[in-house]
């Protein structure tokens, strides 16, 4: 699926949803309906005609147009600015034809192509200066045309008509599609009770974020709050006031950060904050910050509450977004069991003697030694046991239990503010 770009028209809809295949299609849109007129002049120039007065201006208009298809399809900008030129210069061309044709035909209906275009891809305003410049080139080529009379004239208003209602519908309903396509990514990207952004978009901005940081060589720092107590707020005072508490801190989370800033709901009573070009110490100021105002603007609550947060930042606590995740994960647990209502900066994880900090063929290796080793060592404990107990219990419980130490879990630090 193709990444979807909003763009802002000037003139246009108010956001207007052009992805890639969609600019590609205004290139092929913008660029056939030129080919397409002037193949239909060389189509009618070569068949039989009792008046061949107007061959050379078919023929002359014919590689105008040939070119003009050629160099939009050429061009690399595929904006709206560029189909805007593309359609009003159609229409312009159309005019041309329909003041050279001889007889008339059905020429002017080449005008409806840049018309729909304009009314599908560009919006109200667009349209209007289509429909406007559309009736201009059609009076002046009916007034050049020596052919055209009166009756030839007035049969063609019921088209400008038809063709004027048509274009209208199709930008109410391209409106329509627009607003249907916006609800339901509303729908799929955010949390239906707090409006904040949800887990997986949350992940998805985290991964861009990545990308930006190492590419501008900017900080990157995750703040994972969790509501204390929040389970005793749903049996005491009922769901509808735990659904207030998440309500409340979410608007205040939306709007003590930043407006680049990336709140999300991860879920229940867990958020997340991505701070841009913000290293640990500036979360951790933010969550202090935070943390008071949470206390001022809840102290008169039916149910006053608290938040525990964990934090961590990229290349610091993990280089991608799932070791990062975890840590602030962990530095979040971990201020839950000091005591809660306090915010908890994760220490970069301790590497191994034998482990490089790069991923790939050198991680693969320690790995591959630490498990000959580990092998041998195995080895020699359950020989040495055997040569002082032949007992096969005893042996295999001594040579394990050598084996198998209790891990050690990595360290963090802990911040804890007197209560205001």
């Amino acid at each position: 699926m193709s990444r979807t770009a909003v763009l802002r028209l000037r003139g246009g809809r108010r956001a207007n949803h052009v992805t890639d295949d969609d600019r590609l299609l205004l290139r092929f849109v913008g660029s056939a309906q030129y080919l397409a007129g002037a193949f239909l002049l060389v189509a009618l120039a070569a068949m039989p005609d009792p008046d061949p007065t107007d061959h050379p201006a078919a023929f002359l208009l014919a590689g105008l147009g040939m070119m003009a298809g050629t160099m939009r399809w050429m061009a690399k900008d595929s904006g709206p600015m560029a189909s805007r030129i593309a359609n009003l210069g159609c229409i312009v061309y159309v005019g041309a034809i329909i003041a050279t044709a001889r007889p008339l035909g059905a020429a002017a209906l080449l005008m409806l192509w840049p018309v729909m275009n304009t009314a599908y891809f560009l919006g109200r305003r667009d349209l209007v200066a289509a429909c406007l410049v559309a009736v201009g080139s059609l009076m002046a080529g009916l007034t050049v045309n020596p052919t055209v009379t009166a009756d030839v004239a007035l049969q063609l208003v019921p088209t400008a008509g038809i063709l004027i209602a048509t274009s209208i519908l199709v930008v109410l309903l391209r409106e329509r599609i627009d607003r249907l396509i916006g609800d339901l990514e509303r729908t799929a990207s955010t949390d239906g009770l707090t409006g904040l952004s949800n887990r997986r978009t949350f992940n998805e901005a985290f991964d861009r974020e990545i990308e930006r940081a190492r590419r501008a060589g900017t900080p990157l720092s995750v703040a994972m709050f969790d509501i204390d107590r929040f389970k005793a707020i749903n049996d005491c005072f009922g769901h509808a006031e735990g659904d207030k508490a998440l309500i409340r801190f979410a608007n205040l989370l939306a709007t003590e950060c930043r407006s680049f800033d990336v709140p999300g709901r991860l879920g229940g009573e867990e958020f997340g904050l991505l701070l841009v070009g913000s290293p640990a110490e500036g979360a951790a100021a933010f969550a202090s910050r935070l943390r008071r105002r949470l206390e001022l603007v809840t102290q008169h609550d039916l149910t006053p509450f608290t938040v525990s947060c964990g934090i961590a930042e990229l290349d610091v606590h993990g280089h991608d977004a799932e070791h990062i995740m975890l840590a602030a994960d962990r530095a979040l647990y971990k201020a839950k069991n000091d005591g809660r209502d306090r915010y908890i900066v994760a220490e970069a994880p301790q590497a191994m003697p034998d482990e490089a900090p790069s991923t790939g063929g050198n991680a693969l290796d320690a790995l591959a030694t630490r498990v000959e080793i580990g092998q041998s060592a195995e080895q020699l404990s359950l020989s040495v046991t055997l040569k002082l107990d032949p007992q096969p219990q005893a042996a295999t419980t001594l040579g394990f239990s050598t084996l198998n130490p209790a891990p050690v879990n990595a360290s963090t630090k802990s911040i804890t503010e007197p209560s205001t």
